[in-house]
């Protein structure tokens, strides 16, 4: 995901990412099965690489309405 939103916003991928190792307790790997939501009818309207871009351009479009948002991208928050 990184790399796809590093290419969209046409960053340079060795300044934008560090590596760190991997959190023991809950840095695997996840997958998701989405056979139950075929089974159900949801089809896919576009591709990943184009859902991303949309969003990645209705963010520079619209983000600007709710202000400062630093502390809600905080990773771990805790109550003041």
């Amino acid at each position: 995901v990184a790399k796809e939103l590093i290419k969209i916003l046409g960053k340079d991928e060795k300044e934008m990412i560090t590596f760190v190792p991997d959190r023991k307790f809950n840095d695997l790997r996840y997958t998701i099965n989405s056979n139950k939501l075929h089974e159900l009818g949801w089809e896919e309207e576009m591709s990943w690489e184009e859902g991303l871009a949309k969003t990645v351009n209705w963010f520079k479009l619209y983000s600007s309405r709710y202000g400062n948002i630093d502390r809600a991208l905080v990773a771990h928050p805790r109550m003041t």
